[in-house]
């Protein structure tokens, strides 16, 4: 497989082709790597919040500010 550089200041279908393909490539390596990122974080951040809001409530009914 070949890769070849192209400069030219005229309209080319195929270039603008490999263009859009490329980018649909990064926006789908992107939202694939959102979602594995998600995928480890969240049950971090769920359980994080939870624990917060368990604090925040027992410091709410002690009356503690």
């Amino acid at each position: 497989m070949y890769v070849n550089g192209a400069v030219t200041r005229e309209f080319n279908s195929s270039i603008k082709a490999a263009k859009d393909v490329a980018a649909g490539a990064v926006l789908f390596a992107a939202v694939a790597a959102a979602l594995i990122g998600a995928s480890v974080f969240l049950p971090y951040v769920i359980t994080m919040n939870e624990a917060a809001q368990s604090v925040g409530a027992s410091l709410i009914c002690s009356g503690a500010h």
